[in-house]
């Protein structure tokens, strides 16, 4: 299609054309690469012992560097030490601060605490949030608020699919106030 919109003998008709295909080729591919990615999240092959703390920081680092300003990442001084597979718990977080860039969020504050079995991490931002109808369906599979911009609604089942695979458990809150204004 690429090919196909540098030809000058196209008229606008057929060039709005290739143009709404190539946008189809666009969403499908998206589609495609996202079904990929549920597929995959609920196989665990490479397992090793990590440092969440560390992981977060390099996702933050690799994939949010113009954004890294944003973010306040607390721990304590132990390591957060897990056994899980690098690469899909890399995908959790870049999902989860990814719907967080897109909830207009300008603050994410990731806070990890431990005791002897259980790795706490709390993710808050300011975002918009998230209305009380739409919070019970946040994980679901194909639920989407953002149809329009191309969302699947397979991001945060995917989050959720990789967590529980890792034996975790994982929920969302939101902060709608009117009164008091606050969101997130």
């Amino acid at each position: 299609s690429e090919i196909l919109k540098m030809n000058p003998a196209l008229d606008s008709r057929t060039k709005t054309t290739v143009d709404k295909i190539s946008e189809c080729v666009v969403r499908l591919t998206a589609f495609s690469n996202d079904i990929l990615e549920f597929s995959k999240s609920k196989v665990l092959k490479n397992k090793a012992n990590l440092d969440l703390s560390e992981l977060i920081e390099q996702c933050v680092d690799l994939h949010f560097q113009k954004h890294k300003n944003s973010f306040t990442i607390e721990h304590e001084k132990d390591q957060m030490i897990i056994l899980g597979d690098k690469t899909k718990l890399e995908r959790v977080f870049i999902n989860m601060f990814k719907n967080s860039f897109e909830a207009k969020a300008q603050n994410i504050s990731v806070r990890l605490s431990k005791n002897e079995s259980v790795v706490l991490c709390i993710i808050e931002d300011d975002g918009v949030g998230c209305s009380q109808g739409d919070l019970g369906s946040v994980f679901k599979s194909f639920y989407t608020t953002k149809k329009s911009e191309g969302g699947t609604g397979l991001g945060m089942c995917v989050v959720r699919s990789i967590i529980e695979v890792h034996g975790g458990y994982i929920s969302a809150y939101s902060r709608n106030n009117s009164e008091t204004g606050s969101h997130g």
